[in-house]
């Protein structure tokens, strides 16, 4: 059964808090797995300096890996994951979400 990668690229206003991103998001965002069912790993981070250039403009991207399509829905309607996006809901510019099946 094929699997699915869930990306998450985050643009963020000027009221996003110091070190939030490494600080907040990305331990909140490893908490998730165990709680989510089918959701198998996550990982949040900054984009590289090396390479920071041509990020355009995005400041923090979102890698997840699901079991199924089905562990994507219901990954996407799970408390622990709206209470995630609660965090970071009030600093967001812009967003783009990307599922692809692996």
């Amino acid at each position: 059964m094929p699997s699915i990668i869930h990306v998450v690229m985050l643009k963020f206003n000027d009221q996003l808090p110091p070190d939030f991103i490494e600080g907040t998001l990305r331990p909140e965002a490893h908490k998730m797995v165990g709680q989510i069912p089918g959701l198998k790993r996550v990982e949040l981070g900054k984009p590289l300096e090396l390479t920071k250039a041509r990020s355009q403009g995005w400041q923090a991207m979102l890698y997840s890996e699901m079991e199924s399509e089905d562990a994507l829905k219901t990954y996407a309607a799970h408390d622990v994951h709206e209470q995630f996006k609660a965090l970071f809901k009030p600093y967001v510019a812009d967003i783009l979400a990307y599922d692809m099946e692996i």
